[in-house]
């Protein structure tokens, strides 16, 4: 064993092929001088704990790399009085790294907090600018072996996919022997009450203990490890209590194989696999956390077209400046914020604002990163790139929601310390007392019944399991629980804030109504010719329909802003807004102002069909409601939770949507960082706040909500951010998963409570060697049993 040690770095742990080894003063071997660095900086620094506590560790050499500061200092951004900067990490192996990280670079003068998301690997680093540098920074997580690198791409480590599937593997191989040991306990239970042969029962008792084996030694070894860990920090835990219950019982129940006595193998499997499952459950909902940022970085290209004196020519968005000159063509998403200073376009910018209707652009117009040019090339000149865009602030929003974001500590959770200390307390006295007053055959049996029936398989499944069925009759609804942790916070919920294009509006146009001023047939001809070779929103809506025959269309270009012109038939035809009909129309009639301000004003958009300098047609669009909004609102607060609209929309729009469905609080061209703050000035007051969205402007507030919801046709963006994802467009379905929240909860307080007061009942009895170590088992079982009886009735949900 020790000639082995010898062959792996004290370090990194690879195994040392060079002989002789790198070593240090005391002869410890290292792989390498950069693997003897690092252990001497954390020797030095009395960081050497981190050698104690770094548990999964995945043997692999350091990177060690020189990294520019200039390529890092774009990422700084002022906070206050001092300086940010955010960066990813690579070669983080364990949580111990993150332990490690934290703690060398907050001792270093200037530096005054420093944050790593586990999930993600970004590091947040506040510092003092005029005591320690950018490049100071970068040298001291160098120096560790850790590379920073100045994207926030929010990739996951791979850790969190690995534990799940290393907990699948354990638990499926805990099932399948457990299952055959169930099988096998059957005739030996049966062999207590009616007897069985001594052949039989010995075999069936060694093919159990076979059987068994395998399910503690690699199913149970992260209780068993957690176990060990917990005792050499001076701490007992959950893995403490499951371990000593399925040891003691495998133990046991070898003794009474050669003793004669009756076996328990059973009980020591079906601890270790019930846990399991319930670990397993809480580690798949971990691995999401990571894939929001990485979706939101992806929308921005990552080169662009910069103007020079020579013209134009590609190059890494890394590179431009403030100042710069970028050109964007029809259908590619702006790079940069940045303002207009040549063209004319239209830009869809639903998913910052929410504005379903593409916004007009010219010469002194804002536009913003990862926004689409619909219509025309136009140049732009770069007010912000990177970390300063109001996407990147976005993505920052989410980030620190996320780290903001705590698991919600369950009642088993905030007691499990105390209840493990208690029953290894009551286990101890057991054994003593039955020692002195019989002999330790009665005092083995006695503290076994006591361990095996305190187990915590009921405690352990009376939350998972309710969640997991709760979360199974919700996706046959089609609505996706990403967390148990959700449950209970939808289940506290007392505001909602709904969103309000693609959500409680269908997101698209529909032709509410048309006026003719001539022949009916001929205007929806033409219309529809001239918007069949559009991709406007506005064209999709009225070339719906029939196609059109015998239309002869020449000259068709758009009008940024504007609309669209064509020669259709040989006559000169304008499709588009007011300002379009201003320019085209000698004389405009009073009532279609009038009537273009009062339906604007109730969140209608007007088209205009002009032919040869006459008006023909009037198309009245509108972003329908969608199915049962109204009785939505008034549904949500008959079970008293208050509705709110928050939009990025116009008043207008989003004050006639207010009326129309009953909210009677509501907020317009609201930014996606505004939505969060709302968000977060509600819970300040004390209120537990659902968010509802659809779109990239409403991930942050999402994340920041105490539960997110994404509905309908939500963007990835959206439903990554969600905790909810409601697959079917039914708005209904969002007061549906509100009310089956609170029945899944009530039934966890049920499971708890009979968990503990079968606890409460039966290890006094088994101190009292009233309860034989079979009986324990089969009352073990029988509580897990009604827990998973209480749960199953949630399968009886419907629709209230």
């Amino acid at each position: 064993m020790e000639s082995h040690l010898r062959k792996r770095c004290s370090h990194c742990l690879i195994e040392i092929n060079a002989e002789p080894p790198v070593t240090d003063e005391e002869g410890n071997p290292f792989c390498c001088q950069g693997c003897l660095g690092v252990y001497r900086i954390l020797r030095s620094e009395g960081l050497e704990e981190f050698y104690k506590r770094r548990s999964d560790w995945h043997p692999g050499t350091p990177e060690f790399v020189s990294v520019e500061a200039g390529r890092f200092e774009r990422l700084v951004r002022r906070e206050n009085a001092h300086s940010v900067l955010e960066l990813t990490l690579s070669g983080i192996r364990c949580a111990s790294c993150i332990w490690l990280i934290e703690r060398y670079l907050g001792r270093a003068d200037g530096i005054i907090e420093v944050r790593v998301n586990y999930a993600t690997h970004v590091a947040r680093i506040v510092f003092d600018h005029a005591k320690i540098t950018v490049g100071e920074i970068l040298q001291r997580i160098s120096r560790l072996g850790y590379v920073p690198r100045p994207e926030l791409k929010g990739t996951s480590s791979g850790l969190l996919k690995e534990e799940a599937r290393g907990l699948l593997i354990r638990f499926g191989t805990g099932a399948f022997f457990s299952m055959q040991i169930m099988l096998l306990s059957v005739a030996l239970y049966a062999g207590y009450f009616q007897d069985i042969t001594q052949y039989y029962r010995r075999a069936f008792q060694l093919i159990s203990w076979a059987l068994a084996t395998p399910v503690i030694l690699y199913a149970g070894y992260p209780f068993i490890k957690g176990t060990i860990t917990g005792i050499k920090r001076g701490f007992l835990n959950m893995d403490t209590l499951v371990t000593l219950g399925a040891v003691s019982a495998y133990l046991f129940s070898i003794v009474m194989i050669f003793r004669g006595g009756e076996v328990y193998f059973d009980s020591a499997a079906m601890i270790i696999t019930i846990i399991l499952l319930g670990r397993y459950i809480e580690t798949v909902s971990k691995t999401r956390a990571s894939r929001v940022v990485s979706m939101l970085t992806e929308l921005v290209p990552e080169s662009v077209r910069v103007v020079t004196s020579g013209g134009t020519k590609k190059t890494l968005i890394d590179h431009l400046r403030k100042g710069d000159h970028v050109e964007i063509l029809p259908g590619e998403r702006i790079p940069v914020d940045g303002v207009v200073i040549e063209g004319e376009t239209e830009v869809e910018e639903s998913m910052l604002t929410g504005e379903a209707r593409p916004v007009k652009k010219q010469k002194g117009d804002d536009v913003y990163a990862a926004t689409i040019n619909l219509s025309s090339p136009i140049r732009v000149e770069v007010r912000a790139t990177g970390e300063e865009t109001l996407l990147n602030t976005i993505i920052r929003t989410v980030q620190e929601a996320q780290t903001r974001k705590a698991p919600v500590q369950k009642i088993a959770d905030r007691v499990s310390r105390y209840f493990v200390l208690l029953v290894t307390m009551f286990a101890s006295i057991t054994f003593i007392y039955w020692y002195q007053r019989a002999s330790i055959d009665v005092a083995l049996i006695n503290t076994v019944s006591v361990l095996v029936v305190a187990c915590p398989c009921a405690l352990g499944i009376a939350t998972p399991l309710a969640i997991l069925i709760g979360s199974q009759v919700a996706s046959t609804r089609g609505i996706v629980i990403k967390g148990g942790d959700v449950i209970e916070r939808l289940s506290r919920a007392t505001h909602i804030l709904l969103d309000k294009t693609g959500t409680l509006t269908s997101g698209r146009f529909s032709l509410e109504e048309t006026i003719f001023f001539g022949n009916r047939d001929t205007a929806l001809m033409i219309a529809r010719g001239m918007e069949s070779l559009s991709s406007h929103p506005v064209a999709r809506t009225l070339s719906s329909g029939d196609s059109a025959h015998d239309v002869d269309i020449k000259e068709h270009r758009t009008i940024p802003g504007r609309g669209i012109y064509a020669v259709v038939n040989g006559r000169q035809c304008y499709l588009g807004n007011l300002d379009m009909l201003k320019e085209t129309v000698m004389e405009i009639p009073e009532g279609i102002i009038s009537l273009h301000n009062d339906m604007t004003e109730r969140g209608r958009c007007l088209v205009f069909l002009v032919v040869d300098g006459k008006i023909e047609a009037v198309f009245i669009l509108s972003d329908a409601l969608r199915e049962h909004a109204e009785r939505l609102i008034r549904e949500l607060k008959l079970i008293g939770i208050v509705p709110w609209i928050v939009s990025g929309d116009t008043e207008d729009v989003v004050r006639e949507v207010a009326r129309k469905v009953g909210v009677d609080r509501w907020y317009s061209s609201v930014q996606p960082p505004e939505k969060s703050k709302i968000v977060r000035e509600l819970k300040a007051q004390g209120y537990s706040v659902v968010m509802v969205g659809d779109g990239i402007n409403d991930a942050p507030a999402l994340i920041e909500a105490d539960t997110g919801i994404s509905v309908g046709r939500a963007t990835d963006i959206a439903l990554e951010s969600a905790d909810v994802v409601i697959i079917r467009p039914e708005l209904l379905l969002i007061k549906d998963i509100h009310i089956l929240s609170k029945r899944v909860m009530r039934t966890i307080k049920q499971n708890l409570f009979w968990a503990f007061s079968y606890n409460i009942i039966t290890i006094p009895l088994a101190m009292a060697g009233r309860i034989h170590p079979i009986v324990s088992a089969i009352l073990m079982v029988t509580s897990s049993l009604v827990v998973v009886g209480s749960s199953l009735r949630l399968m009886k949900f419907k629709r209230s």
